[in-house]
Formats: C-alpha cells, sequence, structure tokens
C-alpha cells in the first residue's frame, strides 16, 4: 500500500489524489491499465459500484461534503479511472468569493475551479496525511 492509498478492493484502488491539495479529492483507479469497461471482467462491474459506495460513505463520515462528484475525464491519464471529489460549504463558499453563495451551482465549473486554485487553498501535506490515517482507521472500524 502506498502512502496515498485508502482502499483497494478485487478491481479497483481509492487514493488520496497525489496531484491536488484537497483533503478527500479521491482518485479511483482501475488496478489494471485498461481504457475501457468492456476490457474488465463482468464482475468489476458490481465492485466497480461498490467502492463508489465505499468512498460516499468515507467522505460523508469524515468531511460531511454537501455534494460528491464523480468524473471520469481520461485526457492525460487513459486507464479508467475516477476522481472523487468532496465538495464542502467551505469549497462553496470560497468558489464563489465575494459574493454569497446561492443555489445552483454548476458542478462541473467548481471542478475547473478546484483544479485550478487547490494550492491556494490553504491546506497542508500534514492535512493531506492526516486525512488518509482517518479514512483508512474509518474503514478499519
Amino acid at each position: 500500500m502506498d502512502e496515498f492509498e485508502i482502499y483497494r478492493s478485487d478491481f479497483y484502488k481509492l487514493s488520496q489524489a497525489h496531484s491536488f491539495r484537497l483533503p478527500g479529492y479521491l482518485i479511483l483507479e482501475s488496478l489494471s491499465p485498461v481504457a475501457g469497461f468492456s476490457d474488465l471482467p463482468i464482475a468489476a462491474d458490481a465492485d466497480l459500484a461498490k467502492c463508489f459506495r465505499v468512498a460516499e460513505r468515507l467522505l460523508n463520515a469524515l468531511l460531511r461534503p454537501e455534494r460528491i462528484y464523480f468524473s471520469r475525464f481520461g485526457e492525460t491519464t487513459q486507464s479508467i479511472h475516477f476522481h472523487v471529489v468532496p465538495r464542502t460549504r467551505e469549497i462553496a463558499q470560497k468558489y464563489c468569493l465575494p459574493a454569497a453563495v446561492t443555489p445552483g451551482l454548476n458542478g462541473a465549473e467548481i471542478m475547473s475551479w478546484i483544479w485550478a486554485n487547490h494550492e491556494d487553498l490553504d491546506y497542508s501535506d500534514a492535512d493531506i496525511r492526516e486525512f488518509v490515517r482517518s479514512a483508512r482507521q474509518y474503514l478499519r472500524a
């Protein structure tokens, strides 16, 4: 298990994202370097749903986000992987500054904003390590 890995199933691995300085920004990736679901056994489908559920339960317990975004892009890394991003109230407030948070936020725009601004969100390496430690502990309980 590497320093960012939180959970591993038969077909997938869930890790804190290496490239984004936001505790709880997770990457759910296939253990096999394939670009399409048709290249995985059919059993991987149910396993993927289980991993989505684990990620959601974990983020809800530790961060209590208002929304959780599950996105698959594959532009840079083409093997199957998902970005699992907790959109907390705090993130929404920073995104909307100086205006107040209003209903109808655009999740795709917020994701883009997080990518552009994650280093300015004041989270440290220690915050990331603490999240990973807490996540592992939560899943062991």
